[in-house]
């Protein structure tokens, strides 16, 4: 009995990474004219996707782990967010496990891609498997990843919407307003030491002024910090730009090669 479609496109994304596009315009030459327009248009996968892809492919029990890791460290993550009691033994277990499981898969789709010929940045890699086992929804089938999924934020914890969330959670205190907290209780003992008796002090000109100063510098702190957040978010993806370019290049100086070999 003949393969399925499904088990021959499966097949396609086993490919050598180099060989995927000459594999699937084969394919596609075999295929009636409905199948051949749907093999055309299955895109290459990066080089990160491809390397991932093949862990799913050919170190199953790797692949596995690190999913079942992630979807334990998610629900964890949703519990504790959803108010519902979780230890924190628990939670750091959850993490620990799933770095761990990340760690291996990313070795061995390092391995396997070195086998091949072909070195993806492992960083890329650790983002990418991360990100695959956090997913609430991870792509369908699996093994036919094309780019690597972006990490997901709180959207991806199904069932709980930040709006829920926050009115439970107690305000962040920042490294400023610890100190201011802990000045001020001293300064309220040496006010009232001397004399049990009298009226509370009433603010000076002087104490007003630190106030705004303390609470401009704290503004200040907070936008420069949500400025670096968005700076380190932009880096990482001109970086991973840079990445996809130089892979295309290297693709495309192979193709070339090849056809002057020809």
């Amino acid at each position: 009995m003949a393969p399925s479609l499904d088990a021959r496109i499966d097949a396609l994304y086993q490919q050598p990474f180099s060989e995927f596009t000459a594999a699937r315009n084969a394919l596609a030459k075999t295929l009636g004219r409905d199948d051949a327009a749907r093999v055309k248009k299955l895109a290459k996968p990066s080089v990160v996707a491809w390397a991932v892809n093949q862990v799913y492919w050919r170190a199953r029990k790797s692949f596995d782990r690190a999913m079942a890791a992630g979807e334990r460290l998610r629900k964890t993550q949703i519990a504790a967010l959803g108010g519902k009691s979780a230890k924190e033994s628990d939670q750091r277990g959850a993490r620990a496990a799933h770095q761990q499981a990340v760690a291996a898969a990313v070795g061995e789709a390092a391995r396997l891609a070195a086998a091949a010929g072909v070195h993806p940045d492992a960083e890329q890699l650790a983002v990418a498997i991360d990100a695959l086992s956090l997913a609430a929804n991870p792509p369908k089938p699996p093994g036919r990843l094309v780019e690597p999924l972006k990490p997901a934020g709180f959207e991806a914890l199904s069932g709980i919407r930040v709006a829920d969330v926050v009115p439970n959670v107690e305000p962040r205190t920042t490294n400023l307003e610890r100190h201011a907290e802990r000045r001020t209780p001293n300064a309220e003992r040496r006010t009232t030491s001397r004399t049990p008796n009298a009226e509370p002090r009433t603010p000076n000109v002087l104490d007003h002024k630190r106030a705004l100063a303390l609470a401009g510098a704290e503004a200040r702190a907070r936008d420069a910090a949500g400025a670096l957040e968005r700076a380190e978010a932009d880096f990482a993806r001109a970086k991973a730009a840079l990445d996809r370019a130089k892979n295309k290049v290297a693709e495309a100086e192979q193709e070339l090669e090849r056809l002057r070999a020809k």
